[in-house]
């Protein structure tokens, strides 16, 4: 029922303003948070000032990249990404101060976790901030490939985190997962992989490009792939049921193999009888 309410439910009973996406509950409550998240992300991932970011750190980073790329350690794509991946995490340079604060670090994560995305929706959620419909859909569609591969991460670490809890520097690693996660191009890397397997399952409608669904072939989906190279790597048990159903012939064959070693010797004596 209260989802209902928050989702649907207008706030006002006059007739003119019932489809008023304005008076509905998610919309007054997202008014609310609103300012709330706009504070928190101003005080703190603003705290690196966007000139001192660009002047010493991006502008050094590119100098020395394109010393790598003149020597041909990395291509020019690399280049390109390294520094999009830099200009991106801006942001995220603050709370990653709690990695080095115990006790600290789970408040960094749900700052990357929630807030951060939060913010970054907050213009595909006002439709007035944006004039042009194209860059708008854009701008939604990124946001919400987002919260979907939010959802589906969370419930991935909720379900480990009892395994988790006993692994060192465990949160480390799932603040550095959400700090990746946030980076633009990283979600719609991992957005397509999404499709890709929901397609090749059949839980999502297939394109309609004939090229597309032969490449979407279940066989060839990375869910497989990796399950395949985790049975490889498990150890087999054929030959040791052959041998335990067989142990009269596993005899047999230990008895041969001594008596091949016997006769060897044998023979070595043999030839050192006759060099003396």
């Amino acid at each position: 029922v209260f989802y209902i309410w928050l989702l649907a439910l207008p706030m006002t009973t006059n007739d003119d303003r019932t489809h008023d996406f304005e008076n509905r509950p998610l919309e007054l409550l997202f008014g609310k948070l609103e300012k709330v998240i706009d504070t928190l992300y101003r005080k703190i991932s603003t705290a690196i000032p966007d000139t001192f970011w660009q002047s010493y750190v991006v502008s050094n980073l590119k100098s020395m990249l394109a010393l790598f790329v003149f020597g041909k350690f990395i291509s020019e794509t690399t280049k390109d990404k390294l520094i999009h991946y830099v200009e991106e995490g801006q942001s995220l340079v603050p709370p990653a101060i709690t990695l080095f604060m115990p006790g600290f670090t789970q408040f960094g994560v749900m700052y990357v976790q929630t807030i951060v995305p939060a913010y970054k929706s907050i213009p595909s959620l006002k439709q007035e901030k944006i004039a042009s419909p194209p860059n708008k859909i854009n701008r939604t569609m990124k946001s919400l490939q987002y919260w979907v591969l939010q959802a589906l991460w969370s419930s991935v670490l909720i379900w480990w985190s009892s395994l988790l809890w006993w692994i060192p520097f465990s949160s480390h690693f799932i603040f550095m997962s959400w700090c990746h996660l946030q980076i633009p191009q990283s979600t719609e890397s991992w957005y397509k992989i999404l499709e890709d397997e929901l397609m090749a399952f059949g839980l999502l409608p297939r394109w309609s490009s004939s090229e597309k669904n032969f490449e979407l072939d279940m066989e060839n989906t990375t869910s497989l792939k990796v399950w395949r190279a985790l049975v490889n790597r498990l150890p087999s048990a054929v030959e040791e049921t052959d041998k335990g159903d067989h142990p009269e012939q596993g005899k047999e064959e230990q008895v041969e193999k001594d008596d091949s070693s016997t006769t060897a010797v044998v023979n070595n004596g043999d030839d050192d009888d006759d060099h003396d």
